[in-house]
């Protein structure tokens, strides 16, 4: 078998290129930079330097491609500042388009889209399917929106046979950015304040991902969408609990009301947007995070089999450890 993977120099594009090398694969990586692919390379797979806003590098790419793997995107749910924006937008939805076009009339076999569960929005729900309709409020969140609605076209108007997977925050070793890694240094530093209620945050270990790509390859419905989530839900008082016992810390935990947070998290928002600056944290992160979701799997684990290996509590542990050990936190 023969896989096509942009972002394979990411988080989890790098997991996904190393299992299929490991399972005998053949890869073709699309990357921008061949420097930071020496590792794959010398696994075996095969660099062609390309970039998914630029149709002309992306000419002959899917030759051969048996599945490809669209992994490649830009931003988070924290970014404000126009250029950003627009940078966002190109790689996201003009390069998720690029990168379909490249794959018209070629005998792949299924074109696997990673996609996000920020493409819905703030549903008003605290228990999520893929039957819940998107609401997408922020740029990030319409760019991850938009991407997908352009597949479920190709898939409709085109031969190409798309399934879409939607991961929620995505953590594990090698994960050297994100929103894992942002809640860890708050939990460490003591700024993350308690939360009223019981919250829940959605949470999906990489290897995981790693297997419903692989699922929704073999056994996924074209134009199908596959909610992605961890074993069991997780509070975040857990999650706390988890990481700062880890780090054999007793960091303040401050109790703050909702509309203090609200409040608070405008305030620093705006500021950063004054400032130019990429914000810690927005009023779109705090809505979401007090919104208390949980996603169901149940329609992964029925159509194509997928079910979470990582038990929460020791992939939260083992990935903090990763992080101490890289000096990250």
């Amino acid at each position: 078998m023969k896989a096509l993977i942009t972002g394979a120099t990411g988080f989890v594009g790098g997991h996904l290129a190393k299992k299929l090398l490991t399972d005998g694969w053949e890869c073709r990586c699309l990357v921008r930079n061949i420097g930071r692919a020496a590792g794959l390379e010398a696994m075996g797979a095969e660099l062609r330097h390309a970039d998914v806003t630029d149709p002309n590098t992306l000419r002959g790419v899917a030759e051969g491609a048996d599945a490809v793997f669209h992994l490649a995107a830009y931003g988070n749910v924290s970014t404000v500042s126009g250029d950003e924006e627009t940078k966002m937008r190109r790689v996201n939805v003009e390069g998720t388009h690029n990168m379909l076009m490249a794959c018209v009339n070629k005998p792949i076999k299924k074109f696997v889209h990673f996609s996000s569960t920020a493409a819905f929005g703030l549903t008003g729900r605290s228990s999520i399917d893929e039957d819940v309709p998107c609401a997408p409020l922020t740029a990030y969140q319409h760019s991850k929106f938009d991407s997908e609605s352009i597949l479920k076209s190709f898939c409709e108007h085109s031969s190409v046979p798309g399934v879409i997977i939607r991961p929620c925050m995505i953590y594990g070793p090698g994960g050297h950015q994100g929103q894992f890694l942002k809640l860890c240094r708050m939990f460490k530093r003591g700024v993350f304040p308690r939360l009223p209620g019981q919250v829940w945050l959605p949470m999906v270990h990489v290897s995981d991902v790693v297997a419903a790509a692989l699922a929704a390859f073999e056994r996924g419905a074209t134009g199908g969408v596959y909610l992605i989530a961890g074993a069991r839900p997780v509070s975040v008082h857990d999650f706390r609990r988890w990481v700062v016992d880890t780090l054999d810390m007793s960091p303040p935990y401050i109790y703050a009301p909702a509309s203090v947070l609200k409040m608070a998290a405008w305030a620093v928002e705006t500021l950063s947007t004054i400032l130019r600056r990429q914000p810690p944290v927005t009023l779109a992160n705090v809505r979401m995070t007090l919104s208390s979701r949980r996603f169901s799997t149940e329609k992964a684990r029925r159509e194509i089999a997928f079910v979470s290996s990582v038990e929460p509590e020791q992939g939260v542990r083992d990935t903090v450890r990763h992080l101490m050990d890289e000096h990250l936190l």
